[in-house]
């Protein structure tokens, strides 16, 4: 009786184990693709902000805000 519960509970630590293997690997690849998507939304920015810079005589105020305006 005894040997069949320890058996049991360590097929239920086995399972248990794989399962938390299973949602790390998850978690890791959805940050993956997170950091990824951020990454090419930066990039996006940067170029729109490079190309807006150069329409528009290219400024080398490096961004800077002008006074009075508002986010």
């Amino acid at each position: 009786m005894e040997l069949r519960k320890k058996r049991e509970l360590e097929r239920r630590r086995e399972e248990i184990l794989k399962e938390r293997a299973n949602v790390s690997e998850q978690r890791e690849e959805t940050l993956r693709k997170l950091r990824e998507a951020i990454a090419a939304k930066k990039a996006a920015m940067l170029q729109k902000k490079q190309a807006a810079s150069e329409a528009y005589g290219g400024s080398s105020d490096g961004g800077a805000r002008k006074e009075g305006a508002e986010e």
